[in-house]
């Protein structure tokens, strides 16, 4: 294979090289040469992944910084609070924020790991890698709001049966408040022309 050097005479003759350095990256050795053509537009799950965990981890620290910043502005001595409401916007604004500076993140660390020289790979394992902690944190949040309505209905159902116990435990057996309900005796047959 012959390889010619461009005028500067410091590589191969590649517009890069050249000096245009918004070509794209470029190698005077044919797609057939060179077996890394081949592996280029394969996605490194390797990369993601640990892209998905530098998410989770800054996503989890700044929201513990935030529930510390929030934390700090309540003063139960005093009574001098902000409002639930101007709380709760101030909350959603920071859980937002710390999620778009995590997948900035976790998507830029996917792409540098991703061992791509293209930008645009780069670019969709960085996709890739939010996409993914998207449903991760998906997963959970629907688990635990899932969670927090199994504790209020188990909760709610403890306390109706405290206060309804005939209905929670009833004292007779089912086929008895069936006859209650009938008002047909157990022992009493019925006439012959309602069999």
């Amino acid at each position: 294979m012959a390889t010619t050097t461009n005028v500067h005479g410091s590589g191969p003759d590649t517009p890069r090289n050249r000096g245009d350095h918004d070509a794209p990256h470029m190698t005077p050795v044919t797609p057939a040469e060179d077996a890394r053509t081949i592996i280029l537009n394969r996605i490194s799950w390797g990369a993601v992944l640990a892209g998905v965990v530098v998410a989770l981890v800054i996503q989890l620290i700044l929201n513990m910084v935030g529930i510390g910043i929030g934390a700090a502005t309540l003063d139960p001595g005093t009574g001098d609070n902000p409002s639930a409401t101007s709380f709760s916007i101030g909350a959603g604004i920071w859980w937002t924020l710390s999620g778009i500076i995590a997948a900035l993140a976790g998507g830029y660390a996917a792409g540098r790991l991703s061992g791509a020289p293209k930008e645009s790979t780069a670019g969709w394992h960085g996709l890739t890698t939010w996409a993914l902690t998207t449903l991760i944190i998906f997963y959970l949040l629907t688990s635990a709001v899932g969670a927090s309505l199994e504790g209020h209905i188990a909760l709610f159902r403890a306390r109706s049966g405290m206060l309804l116990p005939r209905l929670a435990a009833p004292s007779k057996p089912p086929h008895r408040r069936l006859h209650l309900l009938c008002r047909v005796s157990p022992t009493r047959s019925l006439p012959s022309s309602s069999r």
